[in-house]
């Protein structure tokens, strides 16, 4: 944020604050503020991922703002949908199907499809998907999408797959938390 910041101060405004000298452009911090948008706009994912894209382009750019548009639309649609892939396909549906958090999102599920385990499946997201930087949005959604499934709809089992992953695990697990506690408050 501070990197944005600066920006600002110097006279780049969005969207130059969120990329310019920002090697965490990729990373979670706008991702993280996803819920926000989703509940001023519960049930209208199309409005929540615009709402997170305007926010996000201030300090982070490419991926960092479609992982916020991601998961604003799904956290938006899980208040009146609640079939996973519904969920998933929607929010993938708001962001660039070039990206690279595009294609990891994609790939998670080809291989959760294919029967791979949860192990097998996080081996194959670290030498997909490199980066060297821990908040990478891409390794971490693709490890949200992941715990997600092999959650099961197990709100704990869910969350502590989350942490197992490893990475930016405050916020894979917050967010996973998040979406869970809108499909089903009763499962916390």
């Amino acid at each position: 944020y501070g990197v944005a910041r600066h920006n600002t101060l110097a006279g780049l405004y969005a969207p130059l604050s969120g990329l310019y000298n920002n090697k965490f452009h990729g990373g979670m911090g706008a991702a993280i503020r996803s819920e926000l948008w989703a509940c001023l706009a519960p049930g209208d994912p199309t409005l929540a991922a615009a709402l997170a894209r305007e926010d996000a382009c201030t300090d982070h750019a490419e991926d960092g703002i479609d992982a916020a548009m991601f998961l604003a639309a799904v956290e938006s649609l899980a208040f009146v949908e609640c079939d996973l892939a519904t969920l998933v396909y929607t929010g993938m549906s708001c962001i660039c199907p070039d990206g690279r958090l595009y294609r990891a999102l994609q790939s998670v599920m080809d291989w959760w499809s294919q029967g791979l385990d949860t192990p097998a499946i996080r081996a194959r997201i670290l030498q997909t998907y490199p980066s060297d930087n821990w908040t990478d949005v891409s390794i971490n959604l693709a490890f949200i999408l992941l715990a997600w499934l092999a959650g099961q709809q197990d709100f704990s089992k869910a969350v502590c797959t989350a942490a197992g992953l490893g990475y930016d695990t405050d916020c894979t697990c917050a967010t996973l938390g998040a979406i869970m506690g809108i499909l089903h408050p009763d499962g916390i």
